[in-house]
């Protein structure tokens, strides 16, 4: 789904597993990283992080997020610098 995304292709540099199998992945223009948990639901998660990242943009405020978590249905948490 990632890959047939233009914005989504461009925003994220590596993928990382950890003990769990839990994915966290890493973005080209900014610091934060984006936790994704398991990989299950994954077009509904990139839904939410690009509307999340596109109204965040719009307002000059990714500068602040050290991480985006995807974790959790139908919402978006995020952890400030």
């Amino acid at each position: 789904f990632i890959k047939e995304d233009e914005f989504l292709k461009r925003s994220f540099t590596a993928v990382e597993f950890d003990k769990i199998e839990e994915v966290t992945l890493s973005v080209r223009a900014f610091s934060y990283k984006v936790r994704l948990g398991e990989v299950e639901k994954l077009e509904h998660k990139m839904i939410n992080y690009k509307a999340f990242v596109l109204k965040m943009q719009k307002d000059n405020r990714l500068e602040g997020i050290k991480t985006i978590d995807l974790r959790f249905d139908n919402q978006v948490v995020v952890t400030k610098k």
